[in-house]
C-alpha cells in the first residue's frame, strides 16, 4: 500500500492490521487537527515570544526582499543566525496575516504535518513490534494529547515541523530497509531532500546523517540479498550522503548560500557542550528528558510495569530514537527545551499501548482514565488563559519551592505571552499618541527591532529601537521606553541612561525624565574630626524641566536644603564615624527623585564606593560575549568573568592600604564549593565597562591576585565580604597614571557558583568597595 498520502487517507504497511484500526486512526488524527486549530484561533491574540521572534523577523525579511531567500539567509540582522527553512515556509503566511499571526499559523501547519507523519509512522512501528493496528488510535493519543504538542500549534516555533521531518526521514528509511524488493531509488532521493530540509530547519537535523545510515546498516543483510537494483541504490545513497556532507562542509567554510554555522543557530553551543561538557550539565539534560516523558505520558507510564510493554521494544527503531536523544544530551540548551524531544515520543507510544492492552480491563480503564483527566487539565492549563489563571498560584508556589520546575516548563510559554500582552496594552494606554517611544531590546541583538507594531503596539507613535537604554541621548523633555526582554516584563530598568530619572509606569513601561543628580563629597571621602563635610549635588536637567528644591538627608533627618545652583551642603561639626547621605530633588510639578547615597567617614581614613548600574557591572562568558547583569551577579557561573567598575576613588597615588574588600549582598542561597580569584585592571584610570565582545578579557590585569573560597551563602539579603584586597589595590595605586578621583575595575572568575544582587533595593544590594588607609 502507499506510504505517503493525505491526512484523510492514512494507511498501514502492516499486513496484520485491521480496517477498523486504520479508520479509528484517521478519525483520531482529524480530531486532534481540529483541537489544534481551535487552540490556534483562541491564542492568535497573544504576542509571540523568545526565539519565535527571530523566525518572524526572518520571515519579514524574506517578504521585504520579494521572497529572495538568498538575500536574507546570511544577514543576522534578519535571521539572528537561525536556519532559514521555517521562516521561508512561514513567509507567505506572514505576508498575508502579518508577522505575529502568520508565524503562529505556520507553526500550526508544521504541527499538523508532524501529527500526519506520526499517523504514517505508527503502522511501521507496530509492524516491527508485532502489534496490530487496533492499538494505533491509543498510540496516537499518547503522542498528541499533552500540553507540549498542543502548544506547538500556536507556539510560532519550527520544532514541530522539524519533528515531522525527522519522522518522515524515519518512514522513508524504514521503507528502504524493510521493503528491499521495492524500487526505492526515489525514496532514497526523497530521504536526502528530507534530511536537507531538516538541517535547514534546525542544525541538529544533521543527526539524521548518522541515524538513517545506521538504520539501513542494521538491515544490511536483507538489503544485499533481497534488494532490487542494489548497485544503483547504493550509488544514489552514497551520492545523497556525500551531497549532504558537502552542504555541512560548505556551511562551516562560510560558502553555503543558505546555511551557515553563525552564532544563534546552536552550532557553537553544541561544540562547546561536547568539548567542555560536565557531569552536572549532562544530568540537567537527562532530568529534562525524564520530566518531558513524565509530562507527556504521566499515568500511562504505569503500563511499563508489564512484560508485554518490554517485549514490544524493537531494536532498529529504538536505536534510531536513542541516537537522536543521546545526541541532544551534551547540548547546553537541552536542559530547558523539552520541545527538542518531540520526534522521540512516537517511538515510546507503542510500548505503552502494548502494556496497556496486556493488563486487566478495570486496571486499564483506571490508568487510561487518570491519564486522560491529567492530560486534559495540563492541556487547558498551558494552552487556555482562563485555565492558566486558575492554576497559576499553584504553579507559582511549586516553582518557588522546586527551582528546576521553572526551567522544565520554560517551553510552555502561555504565562509569558499573557504578560507580554499586558506590556503591549500598558504601552498603548500609557504613551500618548505622537510621543517618542524607545523600544529597548538586545534579544539576539536586534531580533525584535522593527516588530513593535507587529506585536500590537498602536500606530501613531515615534518608535525608536535601541539595544540598551544607555544608548539613548538626552532629550529636552520626558520620553517613554518599553524594555522588551521577550520574557515577562521587568519591573526594573537595567542600564538606565545616566541622564535620566526613571519612573516605572508598570509592565515594562518607563518614563525617562531628563534629570539626573550625582552627590559628590567635595571635602573628600573622609575628613578629620572637627572638619565640615561639604557635598555638592551635581544636577543635569533637560530644557523643559526645572529644579525647585534639593534636600540633603541622612536617614530621615534633613541636614540642609538649597534652591539655587550650585546645590551644596556645608555640614559643620559632624559626629565621628560613617555618614550615608542622599539628595532629594524636587522638580517639575510634583516629581521627586532620590540620588544614590554618598558615604563619608569622619575621623577614619576610609572610603566606600558603590558600583553604578549603567557602566559599573558586566559579565563575560567563555565565547567573549559581554552581557549586563539583568537580575543578579553570577560569580563563576559557567566559568564566566564578572567585571565591577568603581569611579571617583579618592585614594592618593602610592597609598598604603590597611584593609580593603568587596561586599556583596546574597541574592540566592548557594552552598556548592566555589573557588574565586580576584584581580584588577592594571591601569591608572580604568575605563567604564562596555557591553561589547571581549571588553573584559582584553584588559590588562594586575599580577597580584586574591583567592577567595567563600563559605555557604545561606540567607538572601545578607552581606558577604571578600578577603583583603590590599595587594591588588596597592599595585593599581602604584601606577604612574593613578591620581585621586580615578576609577578602578575588578575581575572575578573561578569555579562553582555564588549569586549576588546587582542593584540597590531600598539602598542595599549593589556591590561595594571598602578601603581603609594606613594611619600616618
Amino acid at each position: 500500500m502507499e506510504e505517503t498520502c493525505a491526512p484523510g487517507h492514512v494507511s498501514s504497511s502492516s499486513d496484520s492490521g485491521t480496517p477498523g484500526g486504520d479508520q479509528k486512526l484517521r478519525v483520531t488524527l482529524w480530531i486532534f487537527l481540529i483541537v489544534g486549530a481551535f487552540f490556534t484561533l483562541v491564542n492568535l491574540r497573544w504576542p509571540i515570544a523568545r526565539n519565535a521572534l527571530c523566525y518572524a523577523k526572518a520571515a519579514l525579511g524574506i517578504t521585504s526582499h520579494h521572497f529572495n531567500v538568498f538575500a536574507v539567509a546570511h544577514d543576522r540582522a534578519w535571521t539572528s543566525g537561525k536556519p532559514i527553512f521555517f521562516s521561508t515556509f512561514a513567509a507567505p503566511v506572514v505576508w498575508f496575516f502579518g508577522a505575529n499571526a502568520g508565524t503562529i499559523i505556520a507553526s500550526a501547519i508544521g504541527t499538523a504535518f508532524f501529527l500526519w507523519m506520526v499517523a504514517l509512522a505508527l503502522p511501521r512501528l507496530n509492524k516491527h513490534r508485532g502489534l496490530d493496528s487496533s492499538l494505533m488510535p491509543l498510540e496516537f493519543v499518547l503522542v498528541a494529547f499533552n500540553p507540549l504538542v498542543v502548544y506547538q500549534f500556536w507556539s510560532a516555533y519550527p520544532d514541530s515541523l522539524f519533528a515531522g521531518l525527522v519522522m518522515l526521514a524515519f518512514i522513508l528509511t524504514d521503507v528502504i530497509a524493510s521493503d528491499p524488493e521495492r524500487d526505492t531509488r526515489w525514496h532514497i532521493f526523497g530521504l536526502g531532500v528530507t534530511i536537507y530540509l531538516a538541517i535547514q530547519t534546525k542544525l541538529y537535523g544533521a543527526v539524521l546523517l548518522f541515524t538513517c545510515p545506521l538504520y539501513l546498516f542494521m538491515h544490511g543483510r536483507q538489503l544485499v540479498i533481497r534488494s532490487s537494483h542494489p548497485a544503483s541504490k547504493i550509488e544514489i545513497l552514497a551520492a545523497v550522503l556525500a551531497a549532504l556532507a558537502m552542504v555541512l562542509v560548505s556551511a562551516k567554510l562560510g560558502i553555503n548560500p543558505l546555511l551557515d554555522f553563525a552564532e544563534g543557530g546552536g552550532y557553537g553551543g553544541y561544540v562547546s557542550g561536547i568539548v567542555d561538557s560536565q557531569i552536572r550539565d549532562l544530568m540537567y539534560s537527562l532530568s529534562m528528558l525524564g520530566f518531558a516523558i513524565l509530562l507527556v505520558f504521566q499515568a500511562a507510564l504505569l503500563c511499563l510495569a508489564t512484560r508485554a510493554a518490554w517485549r514490544a521494544w524493537a531494536l532498529a527503531p529504538t536505536v534510531f530514537a536513542a541516537i537522536y536523544l543521546l545526541g541532544l544530551i551534551p547540548f547546553p540548551g537541552t536542559c530547558y527545551n523539552m520541545r527538542y524531544f518531540l520526534p522521540a515520543f512516537p517511538f515510546f507510544a507503542p510500548t505503552l499501548a502494548a502494556g496497556a492492552r496486556s493488563i486487566r480491563s478495570t486496571a486499564r480503564r483506571t490508568i487510561l482514565g487518570a491519564y486522560g483527566a491529567i492530560a486534559l487539565i495540563l492541556v487547558l492549563t498551558f494552552n487556555l488563559a482562563s485555565a492558566e489563571r486558575v492554576f497559576h498560584p499553584i504553579l507559582s508556589k511549586t516553582s518557588a519551592r522546586y527551582k528546576l520546575l521553572s526551567a522544565w516548563l520554560d517551553n510552555l510559554r502561555l504565562p509569558v505571552q499573557v504578560e507580554l500582552k499586558k506590556q503591549i496594552e500598558a504601552t498603548n494606554s500609557g504613551v500618548p499618541s505622537g510621543s517618542v517611544l524607545y523600544w529597548s531590546s538586545d534579544y539576539y541583538e536586534t531580533a525584535t527591532h522593527g516588530l513593535a507594531e507587529h506585536l500590537g503596539v498602536k500606530k501613531g507613535l515615534d518608535i525608536r529601537y535601541v539595544l540598551q537604554p544607555s544608548e539613548i541621548q538626552a532629550p529636552s523633555g520626558p520620553v517613554f521606553l518599553t524594555a522588551f526582554t521577550s520574557a515577562a516584563p521587568t519591573d526594573r530598568l537595567w542600564q538606565a541612561p545616566a541622564w535620566a530619572t526613571v519612573i516605572n509606569a508598570g509592565y515594562g513601561l518607563f518614563r525617562l525624565d531628563p534629570i539626573s543628580v550625582e552627590l559628590v563629597p567635595v571635602s573628600g571621602d573622609f575628613v578629620k574630626e572637627g572638619n565640615p563635610i561639604r557635598l555638592q549635588a551635581m544636577v543635569s536637567i533637560g530644557d523643559h524641566l526645572k529644579v525647585s528644591t534639593i534636600d540633603f538627608l541622612e536617614g530621615e533627618r534633613i541636614l540642609g536644603s538649597d534652591r539655587e545652583q550650585p546645590f551644596e551642603l556645608n555640614w559643620q561639626n559632624p559626629a565621628p564615624g560613617r555618614h550615608e547621605i542622599v539628595a532629594r530633588v524636587k522638580y517639575g510639578e510634583r516629581d521627586v527623585m532620590i540620588s544614590e547615597s554618598a558615604a563619608v567617614y569622619v575621623g577614619i581614613a576610609a572610603s566606600e564606593h558603590k558600583a553604578k548600574a549603567t557602566a559599573g557591572l558586566a559579565w563575560e562568558v567563555q565565547d567573549e560575549a559581554v552581557w549586563p547583569p539583568y537580575d543578579a551577579l553570577y560569580l563563576a557561573l559557567n566559568k564566566n568573568t564578572l567585571g565591577i567598575h568603581f569611579d571617583r576613588v579618592n585614594v592618593p597615588q602610592g597609598a598604603r592600604i590597611a584593609n580593603a574588600y568587596l561586599e556583596f549582598t546574597t541574592a540566592r542561597s548557594e552552598s556548592q564549593p566555589t573557588a574565586l580569584e580576584i584581580q584588577a585592571e592594571l591601569s591608572g584610570n580604568a575605563p567604564a565597562l562596555k557591553i561589547e565582545k571581549g571588553n573584559l578579557s582584553r584588559r590588562h590585569r594586575t599580577n597580584a591576585k586574591v583567592k577567595w573560597e567563600p563559605g555557604p551563602w545561606i540567607k538572601v539579603g545578607e552581606q558577604e565580604r571578600s578577603p583583603n584586597l590590599t595587594p591588588v589595590l596597592e599595585e593599581v595605586f602604584a601606577q604612574l597614571g593613578w591620581q585621586p578621583g580615578n576609577a578602578i575595575a575588578f575581575f572575578i572568575h573561578g569555579t562553582g557558583r555564588r549569586d549576588a544582587k546587582a542593584f540597590d533595593e531600598n539602598g542595599q544590594g549593589a556591590p561595594k568597595l571598602y578601603i581603609k588607609l594606613q594611619e600616618e
